[in-house]
């Protein structure tokens, strides 16, 4: 029981696809530069290799893995706090 199956959870920030326009986002993303932005190819083959690798976790894209360490470097308040702010734009 449980052997021969991996999961691996692929963590993309702002992939481009159709996601936005479905929930009715496009206008608040759009307004993200352009360099947050990863194709729904690039993470694909990021989330595809990191199975073959029996990775666990994999956030695709260097600004991203760079954000997602600044934000386990805050305080969870701040964190937060700023998730708020930007959820309520």
């Amino acid at each position: 029981l449980g052997r021969g199956v991996h999961v691996t959870a692929v963590c993309p920030a702002l992939t481009g696809s159709e996601f936005h326009d479905a929930a009715d986002l496009r206008e608040a993303v759009d307004a993200a530069p352009s360099w947050m932005w990863m194709s729904a190819e690039a993470v694909a083959e990021a989330g595809y290799a990191a199975a073959e690798a029996n990775r666990v976790i994999v956030t695709p894209g260097a600004p991203n893995r760079a954000v997602a360490a600044l934000a386990r470097a805050l305080p969870e308040t701040w964190g937060m706090t700023l998730m708020a702010r930007q959820a309520r734009r």
